[in-house]
């Protein structure tokens, strides 16, 4: 558990972080987020002692954090920025390898180890260990990054601003793969972001911070519903029930889809059963049970393929491991009030409505 104490930060004057009170539970995601010049990346480098704080305390696991060198706190904390710091002059392997050399690893565990997270990360080891940082694009860069904080398995991780520098697409993407190391790692994790979107996402819980002081700790989805003040009303934005549905995994709100096969040869009779059950249109599996398209029933006379419409599952469905407002954003980009799910290989595993979504936007 990491806690803070009335910490605060002066530099002359001028008061950075202000009697700052907050904990995280063991692993369990905190997110600090406010505006620029909130003090949330000096709270962050006062953790792993970057920067003293003027006054209050900082305990880890207990014990104060100011109990010890820092560099001997540090091995034992991954840290992760938006700069990234990979070292240009050493490989990938050489980078993730840093603080275990510095904690005397033996050769063959090092190996296993750069290899474990390269593929923890999804990128082969193969292909990826003997590259250099300039090889690297800077989603892959932002990983090396990761994995090296994580190299020599500290229980608490720091990352300020880590995904801060990649575009917007592959930003998603490394959300993505951070939830998905999150939930095998469990890492004590304070992660600092400006994108509200990016912190309710990933957030367990989050610190709203202004001018230095504690405005909200919360969840985000008291967050969201129960705003503190006009200021956190303000942050959180006019469209926060649509932040909400980021909250929420199409995995846990999907429900069976209606489907027929294309090779079923008695796929006439079939449709016109589901469209005497009051069905409107049925899914199309292919051989594989990939989606391979939709059928309107009403249409579906005689030759149901002429009523066939195409749909790639990468174009049409979501994943379960998609958030509802993924699933939203599809439906409306594809003008359908239904959208298939899909499994990483393309087969339909079940389907989501609007009135699904409808039913938990009201905040």
């Amino acid at each position: 558990m990491i806690e803070l104490e009335g910490v605060t930060k002066r530099y002359g004057d001028v008061v950075a972080v202000e009697d700052l009170s907050f904990s995280v539970a063991d692993g369990e995601v905190c997110v600090l987020i406010g505006p620029s010049g909130c003090g949330k990346s000096t709270t962050i480098k006062m953790i792993n002692r970057v920067i003293e704080p003027s006054s209050g305390r900082i305990l880890i696991d207990g014990k104060p954090a100011g109990g010890e060198r820092p560099e001997v706190l540090r091995r034992r904390i991954g840290y992760v920025i938006q700069s990234i710091g990979l070292f240009p002059h050493m490989s990938v392997a050489e980078n993730i390898a840093v603080v275990p050399k510095l904690l005397r690893w033996d050769a063959a565990r090092i190996r296993f180890r750069v290899d474990e997270l390269l593929a923890l990360i999804g990128l082969n080891p193969e292909s990826y260990r003997g590259k250099y940082p300039r090889d690297l694009s800077g989603g892959e860069a932002q990983r090396i990054g990761v994995a090296r904080a994580l190299a020599a398995d500290p229980p608490l991780l720091l990352m300020d601003e880590p995904f801060g520098a990649v575009d917007p697409l592959g930003r998603l993407g490394l959300q993505s793969e951070f939830l998905k190391i999150q939930r095998r790692l469990r890492k004590t994790v304070i992660f600092v972001t400006h994108d509200l979107d990016e912190a309710i996402r990933i957030a367990d819980r989050i610190v709203l911070l202004d001018r230095g002081r504690l405005v909200q700790e919360d969840t985000p989805e008291r967050l969201l519903s129960e705003p503190r003040n006009g200021f956190v009303k303000s942050f959180v934005g006019t469209d926060r029930a649509l932040k909400r549905l980021s909250r929420f995994l199409v995995a846990d709100h999907l429900r069976p889809a209606r489907s027929l096969s294309v090779d079923d040869p008695e796929l006439a009779s079939r449709a016109g059963a589901l469209k005497e059950e009051g069905a409107r249109f049925a899914w199309i599996s292919d051989r594989a049970g990939r989606l391979f398209g939709w059928l309107d029933l009403a249409e579906a006379l005689g030759d149901p393929t002429r009523s066939l419409t195409r749909a790639a599952p990468s174009e049409t469905g979501v994943l379960p491991t998609d958030s509802l407002r993924d699933a939203l954003s599809r439906m409306l980009g594809q003008g359908i009030t239904v959208v298939p799910v899909v499994d990483d290989d393309g087969r339909l595993v079940g389907e989501l409505s609007l009135a699904d979504v409808e039913r938990l936007t009201e905040v």
